[in-house]
């Protein structure tokens, strides 16, 4: 994509052509998932059902019709190994939409970090195959 802007040059106006480049500001690499998780707020004991869709080490987007706001804290429970061991996720709401909420991870323990790795390496894996 092409994008054209007015730069000042020795007391000239002239416009410049430069390239609009998409550059991933992420720290981890991203997979697409179907996982089903469980959504709890900080304040709360209920159980809210989503789907995540997308799976970092930083974080998740989950899928749910019922997000919760920005800055709220939650927890994910969510099943990420194959030996159906549950987890519960910390995480923090960075923005939402209609259709679900983007979570950051809160720091988490080397089994959750051992486990997310595992998961999004596999996948990863897969995807280039």
């Amino acid at each position: 994509m092409v994008h054209w802007r007015i730069v000042r040059a020795g007391g000239l106006h002239t416009q410049r052509q430069h390239a609009k480049v998409n550059v991933e500001h992420r720290k981890h690499h991203r997979v697409s998932v179907d996982l089903p998780v469980e959504i709890t707020a900080k304040t709360s004991d209920t159980r809210v059902p989503g789907l995540a869709s997308d799976l970092s080490l930083g974080g998740m987007f989950v899928r749910t019709a019922q997000p919760q706001p920005f800055g709220a804290q939650v927890v994910v429970h969510a099943t990420l190994t194959p030996k159906k061991t549950p987890f519960q996720l910390a995480a923090v709401v960075r923005w939402t939409r209609e259709d679900g909420m983007g979570l950051q991870f809160l720091p988490l323990g080397a089994h959750e970090t051992h486990a997310i790795m595992e998961l999004t390496d596999q996948l990863h894996e897969q995807s280039r195959e």
